[in-house]
């Protein structure tokens, strides 16, 4: 109970943060959970796979503003990068 509490918690957080018009959000495929506890719907995904150039190109012609990394992912964020786009680093599990 007490878990579920502090995931609570943090989910009320993201949503203050990201209050307001929700920004085009591009998404690691194992941190979807979180953009949707912060109230996000991400226009696309990408992983658990290494990112394709063709993969590349399509999640950059959705112009993302915002771009929800893997930490358990190495390198998942520095193939696909968008220079606009704010970038977060979530843990989709024990650090």
């Amino acid at each position: 109970a007490a878990i579920r509490g502090e995931l609570e918690e943090i989910c009320a957080d993201l949503k203050t943060k990201v209050a307001g018009t929700p920004p085009v959000t591009v998404a690691h495929l194992f941190v979807t959970d979180w953009a949707a506890c912060a109230g996000l719907t991400p226009a696309g995904t990408y992983g658990p796979a290494p990112i394709t150039p063709g993969e590349v190109k399509k999640l950059s012609a959705l112009d993302p503003a915002l771009v929800l990394e893997n930490l358990h992912m190495a390198g998942s964020g520095e193939a696909f990068s968008v220079p606009a786009a704010q970038r977060f680093c979530i843990s989709s599990g024990p650090v």
